[in-house]
């Protein structure tokens, strides 16, 4: 005997429907698959350049930094840029200017992490000089999450001294105007230049980031002579923060003067 049931129509509509409602939802999401999920990484890290080059004499000290990619901008003495976006990986970088008769140029051609990683790209050294005082470019990269966690009764903080001074320069705290101890002992005696492990950053609790004074290491009772655009003790340092106490310029030198910035790298909030 033939079946004389029938499909019905309207279950029948509703399951093409589904059908199709599955297909286009997998075309509108990348890498659909009921399987496994598509990471999307983003390929960018962020740079901004920052001038501590000393010019010869009566020259103006501004210096423009290129990338391969991108321009980092003019940036004057003492003068942190902008942050701007570079392809992550390799990465080359020059530094021009009046007086620089051969283009600033990293020593060693660093990699660049994905994600936004941050970096500072520091024009050091002085015209004329040869050796570790060479004018040069150093790659500096910033604090990120993935370093360690700040406490938020804490801060992370390093010194990086890119100043002409002859020697070591400690970060010391003061007592009424009396120069005291290290703040911590990685900050006691802070060689010219960077090195990813001497200029570590160091926690230390917010409430002890105050009354500071830097000392040439050689005379750790007398506070050095700062110009007065340094923020070494007008900065108050927020808790959970990452900073990184800049230390630039020449004693003596009138017009590149020595002096020291803290710089927000980090924060939390």
């Amino acid at each position: 005997m033939q079946s004389t049931s029938k499909r019905n129509p309207l279950k029948v509509v509703s399951r093409r429907v589904a059908l199709m409602g599955s297909l286009f939802g997998c075309y509108a999401v990348v890498g659909c698959s009921s399987a496994s999920t598509t990471t999307v990484t983003n390929n960018l890290a962020l740079v901004k350049g920052f001038n501590a080059y000393i010019p010869a004499t009566g020259v103006d000290g501004t210096v423009t930094f290129t990338t391969g990619s991108a321009s980092l901008g003019a940036v004057a003495f003492g003068g942190v840029g902008a942050n701007i976006s570079v392809n992550a990986g390799a990465f080359t970088a020059t530094a021009t200017g009046t007086g620089i008769a051969t283009p600033l140029a990293l020593s060693v051609a660093p990699t660049l992490g994905p994600n936004n990683s941050p970096y500072v790209l520091a024009a050091v050294g002085q015209s004329g000089q040869s050796g570790a005082l060479a004018p040069q470019l150093l790659m500096i990269p910033n604090y990120t999450t993935a370093l360690f966690t700040i406490p938020v009764a804490q801060d992370a903080i390093r010194v990086v001294n890119l100043s002409l001074n002859p020697n070591p320069i400690g970060l010391y705290r003061t007592s009424g105007g009396v120069v005291g101890s290290p703040l911590a002992a990685a900050l006691g005696s802070v060689a010219y230049g960077y090195d990813g492990v001497a200029n570590a950053y160091t926690l230390v609790n917010t409430v002890n980031l105050n009354n500071f004074a830097l000392v040439d290491t050689t005379a750790p009772t007398t506070p050095l002579s700062l110009d007065a655009s340094s923020n070494l003790s007008t900065q108050v340092l927020q808790t959970a923060q990452a900073y990184t106490l800049y230390i630039y310029g020449q004693p003596g030198n009138a017009t590149q003067p020595l002096t020291a910035k803290w710089v927000l790298d980090y924060s939390l909030f």
